[in-house]
């Protein structure tokens, strides 16, 4: 039905407490957030790395008309480094700093890595190591 839709005013108040200590290298790493997207580029790297990409989301195309639905599974596969993430950069005045300066002298520390993609387009995704399968 034609109808005016009300304006969305909410009201919302946070409170945070933030917990500060002076960094320490003997116990403490540097981090930093990597990102890649499916269609082949990074998606949350560092100011002027080439790898960069504008749009991040992969569009599946679609079957052809009168295709069975057994036969319209779509496989999309990318391949990458760690080091196409890096890029040298200033970690003052880029808050998505991955210089590979960092991972030359101390190494990548991976913290946590997982992939995920929109139902109902997507039913898997599989992250493997290359070097070891």
């Amino acid at each position: 039905a034609e109808q005016a839709v009300p304006p969305a005013e909410d009201e919302v108040f946070f409170k945070w407490r933030f917990y500060f200590m002076d960094f320490d290298p003997r116990w403490q790493r540097s981090a930093f957030h990597l990102e890649w997207s499916i269609n082949g580029c990074d998606s949350g790297g560092p100011h002027g790395n080439p790898h960069n990409c504008r749009h991040i989301e992969y569009d599946v195309p679609g079957a052809p008309p009168g295709t069975p639905p057994e036969a319209t599974v779509h496989v999309v596969t990318s391949k990458w480094r760690v080091r196409d993430m890096m890029h040298p950069c200033n970690r003052s005045t880029d808050p998505q700093c991955a210089d590979p300066w960092f991972a030359e002298k101390t190494g990548v520390y991976l913290v946590m890595i997982g992939g995920h993609c929109h139902a109902p387009a997507c039913i898997d995704v599989e992250l493997r190591n290359a070097d070891s399968g």
